[in-house]
Order: C-alpha cells, then structure tokens, then sequence
C-alpha cells in the first residue's frame, strides 16, 4: 500500500489537487522518507556489527632494558669503558593479563633458529636460567645472530646502557667487545624477559644487573685465573741448587773432620 502511494505521482496530483506543485512537494517527501529508512537500517547494521565484532585488545606498550656496566669490588667501582653489548630477541612473547578466566602470565614462542633451546621459562631456577643463557649466547655466536642484533659500545661515564623500544619477548644480551683495560674482567651472558610479571603487575621496563668477576689475581676478589705459576718439582725431589748447596756442607764437615784427626794426631806423638 505504501509502496505503492509512494510511486504513484497521478495518485498525488488527485490527491492534493493536481499540478506540478503538488507532485514536486509529494517527490520531495518521497525521497526523505527513503533517506530516513535507510539512515534507519545503516544505523541498525552498525549497532549490529559493534556488537557481534570481536573486541580488539588495546596494543602491548613497548619495553626496555638498562644494563649495569660497572664491576664493583674490593677497590670500588670499574666501569667497561669501551666495551660493547649485543641484545638479540630469542622468542617472542604473548602476554596474558588475567581476563576471560585466565591466570596472568607470560608465553614465549622461540625464534628461528632457537627451537630447539625451549624450556618451561616461568619454573626454571635462576642458576638454570644463566645455564640457558650461555648455551644460548653460544648457539647465537654460532649462527651469527649477534651480527644481526642490536649493539651499544659503553661511553665514558656511563653506568648504563639501555636498550628501549623493546617489543614483548625473551632477550639475550652478550658481552661482544672488549676494551684492553677491561680484559681482566668477565661477564656472563643474561637472559631477561620484557614483559617481567612483579607482584602480579608487568613491568616493561627491566634493570638487568650482569655477573662480573675479575679473572687476574692483581685484583681482590680475583679468581686466580691465567697461567698457573712455576712450582718446581714436587719437594720430595730435590732441585739443581739443592745438589750444590748439599756438596758444599758435605765438603766443609769433612774438612773439619780432617782438621780435628790431624791435631789428634799430633797430641799424642807428643
């Protein structure tokens, strides 16, 4: 019925008593009562949409990591001026945050060529973690994937390094350079994740603390390493000097003895 009073301009003419006016005015309000029903549906199937459209999660801010580059000891503090750090990412990371009914927690997937490395990170101790990390920091020397890291050379005075713009993942940093003023100083490699989950809070932005131990024995502290120094011959066993020193008394007691028989000697022809 509707349709068909709409579409029928003959009908308006009769209707509001004939003439261009009339027919004019009834298109006009044709059309605007066309605009406003599909105005009507568009609205409806926006609504729709919204409503059966997954929700998508906001995106997870980026993450950073500052590395201390000071050895502290016995002497006070040595800063690895002129060293360099490599930061390599080995798994990427998908971060949970409570919703839906899960547990809040942090799920890595290794990256190429680092597969085979996996573990349960979230339950390992952390002498089981610096073991990782080694065999990691191996397997990255290996593969060259050092040479496609980011890499940061420490500047004088700096206690610091941070690398930033991290996205969410596991991370690797290795000592890759060495200055000669620091040789005598190791550094294991460390493995850190950004996300870290801290009293059921993430934090992206981690301080990362490396092992260092001096490696000569002029520093306190130091663990003996290099060359073990020349002990001689087991002290069962006699050295070359030992032999000359041993003649030489032998000598002046039989001279002595000598002495003492001769002046016997002559006491009694006496």
């Amino acid at each position: 019925m509707m349709a068909s009073i709409c579409d029928n301009d003959t009908w308006a003419s009769r209707r509001f008593g004939g003439g261009a006016f009339a027919v004019t005015w009834f298109r006009a309000v044709r059309r605007t009562c066309l605009a406003l029903v599909l105005a009507v549906f568009a609205c409806a199937g926006m609504l729709t949409a919204a409503v059966v459209a997954p929700q998508v999660a906001a995106a997870a801010p980026r993450g950073s990591v500052s590395l201390s580059v000071v050895a502290e000891d016995a002497r006070g503090s040595h800063r690895l001026v002129g060293d360099t750090f490599t930061l390599v990412r080995v798994a990427t990371a998908q971060v949970y945050d409570g919703g839906n009914g899960q547990s809040a927690g942090v799920a890595y997937t290794m990256a190429a060529g680092f597969a085979r490395y996996d573990r349960d990170w979230a339950s390992l101790a952390a002498s089981d973690v610096a073991a990782a990390a080694r065999e990691l920091a191996q397997a990255a020397r290996d593969a060259g994937s050092l040479d496609a890291g980011v890499s940061q050379r420490v500047s004088e005075g700096a206690r610091r390094l941070t690398f930033s713009g991290l996205d969410s993942g596991l991370y690797l940093v290795v000592r890759t350079g060495v200055a000669d003023a620091n040789k005598g100083l190791t550094c294991d490699p460390v493995l850190v994740s950004v996300p870290q989950l801290e009293d059921g809070a993430f934090a992206y932005d981690v301080d990362v603390d490396p092992k260092f131990e001096w490696a000569d024995v002029d520093h306190p502290g130091g663990n003996g390493g290099g060359a073990e120094p020349d002990r001689g011959t087991p002290g069962w066993l006699p050295t070359t000097g030992d032999y000359v020193i041993g003649v030489v008394c032998l000598l002046v007691a039989g001279g002595s003895i000598a002495v003492l028989i001769g002046r016997r000697l002559r006491e009694k022809r006496a």
